[in-house]
């Protein structure tokens, strides 16, 4: 055997290479585990971008007869890659955001919309649903405050309260301080949409079927009282829909898919919704038009969205982000058609040529 002779002893070649080896791999693991450490404190104070406060994401907070508080939230609706819930519940602040507040729950799945604060404190506390996709924060306008009491001799006696607000008259699920209020109520009104003691589900998605008649309603009323049936292979007699789907048919409103289908249950997209609208009130339009929204870029959305912005229906997220593939939910379709209904009250009388754009909505 080969042997390295080193001071007074000698060593075996494998041995020592072993030992080399040894001290190479120790080395290393203490590299990574300090690279890991650094990227976990990197990652733990990521900078994020500013909140976006959203209407648009439902959230309740309900006081259970044990002391827990229950929560509900919407389902993340967004095109960045989703990356987690967070659930912000703080005593101090009655604004609370993620990560200032920090966070009581969080959960990467995309389906996780529940979750129960069994050790929510005595006292007051404010409650917030965000839902990050890194940097984006999205966080609920909503925030609940629920304020918690309880006897000492009785742990029974537990009580807890929430500031449910008063909801508009019509509606179990409209509160008077929502951003849509107004406009619901006024819709309602004009039986545009149904109320009654019902719930309106403000932020659940609206579909084609639906939107269709909002606009409809609003516009053409008189056209849909008697409106003929069967028009699209998947719009028969006695739906509720088919009155309002053939006369938009009728007056080239909507096309549909190819097989002659309409998709009347589909969510529409804010893109879909806002040329709905556009083609509704024959708006003139051009194609592919420079537009801000940095999110918009198909050329026929750019087209139908400058023509609901240039005439006030319709307004962005930001001033770079109009989300126009995102599913648009009820309360932002009762706001469009209050807009529209501010500005242009009845459609132009000229018809417009919508075929100039490349794939028109169908």
């Amino acid at each position: 055997m080969l042997y390295y002779k080193r001071a007074t002893q000698n060593i075996p070649i494998d041995t020592y290479m072993k030992k080399i080896l040894f001290s190479i791999i120790v080395v290393v693991l203490a590299t990574l585990s300090l690279f890991s450490v650094t990227a976990f404190a990197e990652s733990d104070s990521l900078v994020y971008a500013p909140v976006t406060f959203e209407s648009a994401i439902q959230f309740t907070a309900t006081p259970q007869k044990d002391g827990s508080v229950e929560m509900k939230w919407s389902r993340y609706n967004h095109t960045e890659d989703f990356s987690y819930y967070k659930l912000v519940r703080s005593q101090d602040n009655s604004d609370p955001v993620y990560p200032e507040d920090g966070h009581i729950f969080f959960d990467s799945n995309l389906d996780t919309l529940t979750y129960t604060d069994t050790d929510s404190p005595v006292g007051t506390s404010f409650y917030r649903i965000c839902q990050i996709a890194q940097p984006k924060r999205y966080c609920s306008q909503k925030v609940w405050m629920i304020t918690k009491d309880a006897t000492i001799d009785t742990p029974e006696a537990l009580l807890t309260k929430n500031t449910q607000e008063d909801t508009i008259p019509g509606f179990t699920d409209v509160p008077q301080s929502h951003w849509a209020a107004a406009c619901i109520s006024r819709l309602a009104k004009n039986d545009i949409i149904q109320s009654g003691g019902v719930a309106f589900r403000p932020a659940d998605p609206v579909n084609r079927a639906e939107f269709l008649k909002f606009v409809m309603k609003a516009y053409y009323p008189e056209d849909t009282v008697a409106g003929e049936s069967g028009c699209f292979n998947d719009v028969s007699s006695g739906q509720w829909f088919s009155p309002f789907v053939c006369a938009a048919k009728e007056k080239d409103i909507v096309s549909g898919y190819f097989g002659n289908l309409y998709r009347p249950a589909n969510r529409i997209t804010r893109a879909e919704g806002v040329a709905i609208v556009v083609k509704a009130l024959r708006l003139p339009v051009v194609n592919g038009p420079p537009i801000d929204f940095t999110d918009v870029i198909a050329p026929w959305q750019k087209s139908f969205v400058y023509a609901a912005v240039k005439e006030n229906v319709v307004e962005g997220y930001d001033e770079t982000r109009f989300g126009p593939n995102d599913a648009m939910s009820r309360q932002q379709a009762a706001k469009i058609i209050c807009n529209a209904l501010d500005n242009r009250p009845k459609p132009l009388e000229q018809i417009q040529d919508y075929s100039i754009i490349s794939n028109p909505l169908r």
